[in-house]
């Protein structure tokens, strides 16, 4: 069942609270989207008629399916919008029937010279929050995201992959290893094979080299060897190393 809006015990509620608050603008005239054979002009207007918190999912998801006009989504509509996507992003319901890989792309979002101090915190905040690596026992509400789609979703509006994957290396291990089990064996729990969503610019082969890299095998290794690391994490561990052993012979 899908739900309207972040409760104070997620923790994403109070970066929530703060975007609705510094992104706050007069409600634009218009969505900048196609009406001939996408979302029709009268509920285009309908959807101009709510506050931004109170935009429904099904209004968002219809603006998403139509064609932008301009290039780009301009700035004061993406600042009326914005603040609701995350709240769903938020809340682990995607406010895209594509996959939340371009929800973020209509607007270069990760462009830091767009934004005053007060907006980039908030957006900076988030960002960190969401591709943060997740297990399983934090029941945290965007657990079911893989991490690529993650990451694809940033970089794809405007943030550098390699800054992104800095934060991941950055993560607790046990975490990156709980959130990259999961990733890749959703199919085969027994067989893991390493996820990369289609929607990268540059293609699959460099999306698998990045989960491929030397640098993430090494960081892994290390994981396994230290005597500190519980039995069932070394077990893991050593199969997520299997796994890019074996998608070498795909790049």
């Amino acid at each position: 069942m899908t739900k309207y809006s972040v409760e104070k015990d997620n923790p994403f509620y109070p970066i929530i609270e703060d975007a609705y608050r510094v992104f706050a603008v007069p409600t634009p005239k218009s969505l900048n989207i196609c009406t001939a054979c996408c979302m029709p002009l009268e509920k285009q207007a309908e959807m101009l008629t709510y506050e931004s918190r109170r935009i429904p999912k099904d209004m968002i998801c219809e603006w998403y399916e139509s064609a932008v006009i301009e290039s780009s989504c301009p700035k004061d509509i993406w600042m009326f919008i914005l603040p609701r996507i995350l709240e769903f992003l938020a809340m682990g319901e995607e406010p895209t029937f594509m996959g939340i890989q371009l929800v973020l792309s209509r607007f270069p979002t990760g462009d830091r010279t767009l934004w005053n101090q007060d907006q980039w915190d908030v957006i900076n905040r988030f960002q960190r929050l969401f591709l943060k690596p997740t297990s399983v026992a934090e029941q945290m509400p965007t657990q079911d995201y893989s991490l690529d789609d993650k990451l694809c979703m940033f970089a794809l509006a405007g943030w550098k992959v390699d800054g992104l994957m800095m934060q991941i290396m950055a993560c607790p291990r046990q975490m990156l290893v709980d959130q990259l089990y999961r990733d890749w064996g959703t199919w085969k729990p027994k067989r893991l094979r390493i996820w990369v969503t289609a929607f990268w610019n540059d293609g699959e082969a460099n999306a698998l080299k990045r989960w491929t890299s030397m640098e993430l095998y090494s960081h892994l290794y290390d994981y396994a060897e230290d005597d500190s690391t519980p039995s069932l994490w070394v077990e893991k561990t050593k199969a997520l190393m299997d796994a890019i052993l074996k998608a070498k012979p795909r790049l």
